[in-house]
């Protein structure tokens, strides 16, 4: 009797130590918010301030962010690459430029937030007369997306600086070097038709009033 009030008094007490132990599950900050250099601008310094909203953490963890700043919207030609524990970091880039930028938190625990908007801006250049237009923007399909249409509409949006009309080179195939399919495009969409299962890869070339010509990058999507 005396060995089960034993065995009894410490399953309780084991059971009473267990309340209240539960570790917390940390999660990722809140997604930082642009604010400096504005969406299409155009800078007339190449010593940029940028700045972004802080992120909150649930858990009252410090946040340490990280900048990334390229020459293509999908950050494969990433000029800086920084971390701050502050909302605001300085640089010095390359005079006319195109330049694209997004900002993450990290915790202390190692949780990302994901990043934020991907804004561009412009880095104003000696007597420049004319912009290069930005990079076109992918609306849709939307990279490695899958689709199951045999007609796709190709959509993207682009910007100008000078207000020019823009033209549009579409280049599409099943191969990662796709060919040149209409050039001169006014719109901003052009359909194509696919098969099943195959992989398609696309790019759109932008074109303004005074000849200048900016490389699109280069998109996939997937047909089921």
């Amino acid at each position: 009797m005396k060995h089960l009030l034993t065995v009894f008094i410490a399953l309780f007490l084991c059971a009473c130590g267990g309340e209240g132990t539960e570790e917390i599950k940390n999660t990722a900050p809140t997604k930082p918010e642009n604010l400096s250099p504005t969406n299409n601008l155009a800078c007339l310094t190449s010593d940029l301030d940028f700045s972004w909203n802080k992120s909150i953490d649930d858990q009252g963890d410090a946040l340490t962010y990280f900048v990334e700043i390229a020459t293509d919207n999908q950050f494969a030609q990433v000029v800086s690459s920084e971390e701050t524990n502050a909302t605001e970091k300085s640089f010095n880039l390359e005079k006319g430029k195109v330049y694209y930028w997004r900002v993450a938190a990290k915790d202390a625990r190692g949780m990302q937030s994901a990043y934020s908007d991907t804004w561009t801006f412009y880095t104003e250049g000696e007597a420049v007369e004319n912009h290069l237009p930005f990079m076109t923007e992918n609306i849709s399909p939307v990279p490695n997306a899958k689709v199951t249409s045999n007609s796709i509409s190709l959509e993207w949006s682009c910007v100008d600086l000078d207000t020019d009309a823009l033209l549009f080179d579409v280049y599409f195939g099943d191969t990662e070097t796709p060919s040149l399919v209409s050039s001169d495009v006014e719109n901003t969409t052009y359909d194509v038709s696919v098969d099943a299962e195959k992989m398609y890869y696309w790019r759109v070339d932008a074109k303004d009033g005074s000849g200048s010509i900016t490389q699109g990058q280069l998109w996939s999507f997937e047909t089921e």
